[in-house]
């Protein structure tokens, strides 16, 4: 189905209502897509059986990884991108594509949540030798003080009329932790923005 739509809502000779039409389609199977992953992915992690295969990765490139794939939904939104890659050591063990999808999911909700023109910005440093911290803050509607530890509960969401499960967040805080890390929001409060902190442990250097 999603191959067929997606290959059919260019062709030049479908009507506007059609091709929009189309668009929904694709829009629509993508999501019940995901939300199937991420509901397998919760109940392999509350079950115990969600395997790591962890090698050394660049946290920095993983972190690009991600952004391509919401570049497009940055640019039609206008929102303006800011990259502060300031740690030295950003060497990690981890499972790559799992750290990739904290990632997207962060990012994607930071383009979801704020305003067209808006802000999202990513920094890292080293606060000291075996610690990696990556904040993606945005410019958007922000998080109640109260829904800060909340949204990382699955099946929560600071927003409910925002689409999908609210199963993101809690995935990615177990896999995080399942890393040897966390993860926390911040937020001054609705309308103020938020920034998600990711802290990694960074292993010695060999020899």
């Amino acid at each position: 189905m999603l191959i067929w739509a997606d290959g059919t809502v260019n062709q030049p000779d479908l009507s506007p209502e059609i091709q929009q039409g189309l668009k929904m389609v694709c829009r629509n199977v993508e999501l019940e897509a995901r939300l199937i992953d991420d509901l397998l992915d919760l109940t392999r992690i509350s079950r115990g059986k969600l395997q790591l295969q962890l090698r050394p990765a660049d946290a920095h490139e993983l972190l690009g990884d991600a952004l391509e794939i919401v570049r497009s939904e940055i640019e039609d939104r206008h929102l303006k991108l800011s990259l502060f890659l300031d740690a030295a050591r950003h060497e990690v063990h981890v499972d790559p594509p799992r750290l990739q999808q904290v990632f997207w999911n962060v990012f994607r909700n930071a383009c979801k949540f704020t305003p067209e023109g808006g802000t999202i910005s990513a920094r890292s440093y080293n606060p000291r030798p075996n610690l990696l911290v990556i904040e993606i803050s945005d410019s958007g509607v922000g998080i109640a003080p109260e829904s800060l530890e909340k949204i990382f509960e699955a099946f929560e969401q600071a927003d409910p009329h925002r689409e999908g499960l609210g199963l993101g967040l809690a995935i990615g805080k177990a896999t995080i932790e399942m890393h040897g890390g966390t993860i926390r929001a911040r937020s001054e409060g609705l309308g103020k923005g938020a920034t998600f902190v990711i802290e990694l442990p960074v292993p010695a250097p060999a020899g």
